[in-house]
């Protein structure tokens, strides 16, 4: 394994084939020229894989929610950490959002409840606790999360912290899954990649897809059903196509090869999408 002169993208992409598939890898393109794959999957029967690695991102996105993520000091009314998503339209007075949330998550704490919010990743969500007695507390906190358009709000630790717990924001814009949306992005990639691959002297060509969430369409299709993903015929010189989604706060992910992995499907010749099982390897 050489990561030498490789994007970050690339050799954990390398990390996560050599962990799934049981063999190694070395990079290639270590020059960043336009004529050789990125890495190769080195097979214990002597096969090789050549694989190139593309990152599916929307800068302008990403550049606004990074402006927009804050971070506050602990608060010793909560116990625990919290990760909060808001609607983007909170994004400019979140400072008068700050105490009513407070308040809201110290009562579910107090409640034992971890998680809470609209839901728009409900798929992937464990089931929601009973719903609270209307006029309790309960309802009250659960009432003040939905006022304030709280997408999710998550303790993914069980600790309790004596200095107070902290909370993050992230806003975002409230997307609807788009499964075409997602099929377009791999087409566009895999044209862009097809005669990269088809030059490459190998035993299989592969495409790895890292898909960020600035793509929220495309991105929430990817962790929730992939029945529903539009079939995609690979053309000649492409073998399979992998799509991987990364750690996102408050969700579960797989630690695959030292790569934090939330979701991870694959396209074969057949045309048909298909999750990769990641419950071998430990969880993050």
């Amino acid at each position: 394994m050489s990561s030498r002169g490789l994007r970050q993208e690339e050799a954990d992409a390398g990390s996560v084939l050599a962990a799934v598939l049981g063999g190694t890898w070395e990079g290639r393109d270590v020059h960043a020229t336009s004529r050789t794959p990125d890495i190769a999957v080195l097979m214990p029967d002597g096969r090789a894989i050549i694989v190139e690695v593309t990152l599916v991102i929307n800068e302008r996105r990403q550049k606004r929610n990074q402006a927009a993520f804050k971070r506050f000091p602990p608060d010793d009314r909560l116990l625990r950490d919290w990760m909060v998503v808001l609607q983007d339209k909170h994004s400019s007075r979140f400072d008068k959002t700050i105490p009513r949330l407070v308040e809201a998550l110290q009562v579910l704490e107090s409640d034992g409840v971890s998680h809470a919010g609209i839901n728009w990743l409900h798929e992937r969500w464990p089931p929601q606790p009973e719903l609270p007695t209307p006029g309790t507390d309960s309802a009250t906190a659960r009432d003040t999360l939905r006022d304030l358009d709280v997408e999710l709000a998550r303790s993914p630790s069980e600790r309790s912290d004596p200095n107070g717990g902290q909370v993050e924001l992230a806003f975002v814009v409230p997307p609807g899954a788009s499964y075409w949306d997602l099929s377009t992005l791999v087409a566009e990639r895999v044209a862009a990649k097809r005669t990269k691959l088809l030059n490459a002297v190998a035993d299989a060509r592969h495409l790895f897809v890292w898909l960020d969430q600035t793509e929220p369409e495309a991105y929430l299709a990817a962790v929730t059903s992939d029945a529903r993903i539009p079939r995609f015929i690979l053309p000649t010189g492409v073998d399979v196509v992998w799509v991987a989604t990364r750690y996102f706060p408050g969700f579960t992910s797989a630690d695959v090869g030292g790569v934090s992995v939330q979701r991870l499907l694959q396209i074969t010749r057949s045309g048909m999408w298909e999750t990769v099982p990641l419950d071998r390897f430990g969880s993050r």
